[in-house]
């Protein structure tokens, strides 16, 4: 039985419309050095390139088929909603407060 492509993209839009608040938190637990060359694009293509980094992936089956390429490398948690991206952090940069040059 063959499945045409109109069904699939209507099973994918499906699937994405139940988990659109659901997010894929990975973390690439294992270094990338000595692996094959497609394994390192896949992670790269992910957004993963340091060894303990974290990143926030909708949930699709292109992000899963990815995830599942490098499941012996990374660990992977379902999220309820996108957290802040500067939550419990400094903000970057830096802000003029006031100058000694001006003051009389």
């Amino acid at each position: 039985m063959t499945i045409g492509i109109q069904s699939l993209a209507a099973e994918a839009q499906k699937v994405a419309q139940q988990n659109a608040d659901k997010w894929f938190r990975v973390v690439l637990k294992r270094s990338l050095i000595g692996l094959h060359w497609k394994t390192r694009r896949t992670a790269e293509a992910l957004g993963l390139r340091r060894v303990g980094q974290k990143i926030y992936k909708p949930i699709t089956p292109q992000i899963l088929g990815s995830i599942f390429k490098l499941k012996e490398l990374v660990q992977v948690d379902i999220k309820r909603g996108l957290p802040n991206a500067g939550n419990g952090k400094h903000p970057c940069g830096f802000q003029v407060i006031g100058s000694i040059l001006n003051k009389h």
